[in-house]
């Protein structure tokens, strides 16, 4: 399933003050981005701002993404950027925001990766979690909703996700993790 969207409200349909360009997107796609950007800000916590790609911890900022940044000194943590990703687990030829993506994708196990497709948050949370321990502090529910409205902006062009449109789904068994 492909979907399309509108945008540039001269000569197509706007909604509010959107203004929304054609996008062509598979429901695969469009549950993997949003499910991305759902993880990201289940590891930056409910009541944080949501992460950046240069985001460590502590609320440091990365300056170098040749490579991974290593542990923070003033926080004894080598969680970082968009995904908190560990120094000892990341596998990436640099740290620049598409090798996140990569990474973070690829390290789905078959059972996320499938759930994360799906868009069905429960069964990722449970599938993920032993991956990404901040998903035990939220509820199924509290993942849906967050889920739903990064998919919400994602349909309408809105996107957190360095990875091009249409690109998320091919990361899938490019690492070996």
């Amino acid at each position: 399933m492909t979907t399309n969207l509108q945008n540039n409200c001269p000569g197509s349909s706007c909604v509010g003050n959107s203004e929304f360009s054609e996008v062509n997107i598979t429901n695969d796609e469009l549950n993997l981005r949003s499910t991305l950007t759902t993880l990201s800000k289940a590891e930056a916590g409910r009541s944080n701002p949501p992460l950046e790609y240069d985001s460590w911890n502590n609320g440091a900022t990365i300056t170098d993404d040749s490579k991974h940044p290593g542990i923070n000194p003033a926080s004894g943590s080598s969680a970082a950027g968009f995904y908190q990703a560990m120094v000892h687990s990341f596998v990436g030829s640099d740290f620049t925001p598409q090798s996140q993506d990569k990474f973070a994708v690829n390290l789905m196990t078959t059972k996320s990766y499938k759930a994360a497709l799906s868009g069905n948050m429960t069964d990722f949370k449970s599938a993920a979690s032993g991956r990404w321990t901040s998903l035990k502090h939220w509820t199924g529910a509290n993942l849906q909703s967050t889920f739903n409205a990064n998919r919400a902006n994602e349909l309408i062009g809105v996107t957190r996700i360095a990875t091009p449109v249409g690109s998320a789904v091919g990361l899938r068994g490019t690492l070996k993790i």
